[in-house]
């Protein structure tokens, strides 16, 4: 049987990062294989439609494309721009993983940030970055809205 040898690309890239940047070397810090979590990422509650056609009775469905994600958040969770786009990553994750290359830029996904009360520090922080229409889906009595729900 024969053992199959597996190279290390990534020490000798970093090596020769390091070397590359050494006139800098008091001005930076190189961090190798840095983690992103501690744990590994996992998607709060993801649904995905069977057939692209389906339409969903309920009305939180209305807004649902072929996959959806949520992120549920505690009214003690802090929600914030790094929230937004800590749960953005999980759908670029997702794709990458369940989506042909060739296919990727096709996907039609969710992504839906599921809180009690209005997350007003995320909102202002968006809203110095992006233009903010206010849309709101009333989906029931307790005042749900599509995409930042509360």
């Amino acid at each position: 049987m024969e053992i199959e040898e597996t190279i290390q690309w990534h020490p000798a890239f970093c090596a020769a990062m390091e070397l590359e940047l050494r006139e800098n070397k008091k001005d930076l810090i190189y961090e190798r294989e840095r983690n992103l979590s501690k744990l590994p990422l996992k998607i709060d509650f993801l649904v995905i439609k069977k057939k692209p056609n389906t339409v969903i009775k309920n009305e939180i469905g209305d807004f649902f494309l072929g996959n959806n994600i949520f992120e549920y958040k505690s009214p003690k969770d802090d929600i914030n721009t790094g929230t937004f786009f800590k749960t953005l990553s999980y759908a670029y994750f997702y794709n990458a993983k369940e989506t042909k290359v060739e296919d990727i830029l096709k996907v039609d996904t969710t992504v839906s940030i599921v809180r009690e009360n209005k997350p007003g520090k995320l909102l202002s922080q968006l809203g110095k970055l992006y233009s903010i229409t206010k849309k709101q889906k009333e989906c029931n009595s307790s005042g749900r809205s599509a995409h930042l729900l509360r």
